[in-house]
This record gives structure tokens, C-alpha cells and sequence, in this order.
């Protein structure tokens, strides 16, 4: 879809080379591919079900394992929670060690408020991370907050993981049915257009200056 280039106190010249370097930067991030989502159609999930404990009584915490299906830069990562009680989380994406929980690639903090099930997007602000498709990666939920509960909603597709849950009590690995969530991946920039984009940004500014 073409955009509309702002009206800038511009040349001709600076005018067409500063919408190419925007069109061709939107073109690049517009893009986004779903790496796994156990989500079914509209968003929708197993509500009613019991679904995982993150906190409560034991301070229970649970990392599900699965496959990314694209290669990308990570863009996003959603999930369906229902809080009893409200309190802070630790979202983490680790690396696959031989279906273990590996190095931890990212962590997020979000606030979970009591009341019925929502979905949480937490968007990736490192460009550095990336999933490459068909390998193996693990999303966790960690409790923060002392005494906060929450309940990581099943997903109503069938679907089964390979997770990690850890209570007071011990830990251990299982077959489990899905929770509800949702990662997605965003395009790697080939070298020779982020060469180009960077060049294009240069040029408008010593125009710029030049001019001035």
C-alpha cells in the first residue's frame, strides 16, 4: 500500500529519496509471520478450564516448550491469563537445551490485575533476538509478587506441550495440554537493504546540512 509522503520544506530530489527510505523501512516492518500460537479462531481458548497456577500457594512457575515455524526478528509474544489475585509476573523466553529450559534469550515484567481472563501482549524491543524456524524454544510465567495468583488459561485446540512446572514443592518436566499463547516473528532485513536504508538516511542528512 503506498504512503503518503508529508509535505517537508524539501527539494524534489531530497523529497523522493527521504519517501523511498520510509516506504522501503515500513515495507520491511510491516511484515510478521506467527512463529506458534495454540490460539483457536478469533483468539479464542479454554476459559473454563482449570488451566496452570503462576503464584499461589506453592508460587508455582511454568515454562511450555515449542517450535518456532518461521525465521525472524521476535515481534511478539501474547498470552491468556485469569487472575485471582493481583500481582507482578516475569515473562521469560529461554533457548531449547536438549528439551530442557536453556539460556534465557529475553525477560519481560507485567502486572497482572484480578478479574476475569484477558490476553497480555508484550511486544520485543531488541532487535537482536531472533527464532529461526524449526527449532525449539520455552515460554515461561514467573510469579514476583508474593502471594499474587494467577491461572495461564488452556488453549481449546487439542494441542500438547512438553512444559517445566516448579512449586515449593519440587519440579518437574510433563506432557501437558497447551496453554493459550501466541509468538510472532517479524523479517530479518537482508544486509543489502539495511546497507541501503542506512546510506538513503545518510544522504538526507548531509543534504540537509549542506543546504542549511
Amino acid at each position: 500500500m503506498p504512503i503518503a509522503c508529508p509535505e517537508l520544506l524539501l527539494g524534489k530530489n531530497m523529497k523522493i529519496l527521504f519517501c523511498g527510505v520510509v516506504s522501503a523501512f515500513l515495507a520491511v516492518s510491516a511484515l510478521a509471520d506467527v512463529a506458534y500460537s495454540s490460539f483457536g479462531s478469533g483468539d479464542s481458548y479454554d476459559a473454563a478450564a482449570l488451566g496452570f497456577d503462576i503464584g499461589g500457594g506453592d508460587s508455582q512457575r511454568v515454562a511450555v516448550q515449542f517450535t518456532s515455524a518461521s525465521t525472524g526478528v521476535l515481534d511478539n509474544v501474547e498470552f491468556a491469563t485469569r487472575t485471582i489475585t493481583s500481582g507482578d509476573i516475569n515473562v521469560l523466553l529461554f533457548t531449547d537445551n536438549f528439551d530442557e529450559v536453556g539460556s534465557q534469550m529475553l525477560a519481560w515484567g507485567e502486572t497482572l490485575t484480578a478479574g476475569p481472563s484477558v490476553i497480555s501482549k508484550l511486544t520485543n524491543p531488541f532487535p537482536s533476538v531472533v527464532l529461526t524456524a524449526g527449532s525449539k524454544y520455552w515460554l515461561e510465567l514467573r510469579p514476583v509478587t508474593g502471594g499474587m495468583w494467577a491461572v495461564w488459561n488452556e488453549n481449546n485446540q487439542g494441542l500438547a506441550s512438553w512444559a517445566f512446572a516448579e512449586t515449593s514443592q519440587g519440579s518437574g518436566y510433563s506432557t501437558i495440554n497447551a496453554p493459550a499463547f501466541r509468538v510472532t516473528t517479524g523479517v530479518v532485513p537482508e544486509p543489502a537493504s539495511l546497507a541501503a536504508l542506512g546510506l538513503g538516511a545518510l544522504a538526507l542528512v548531509r543534504k540537509r546540512r549542506k543546504n542549511a
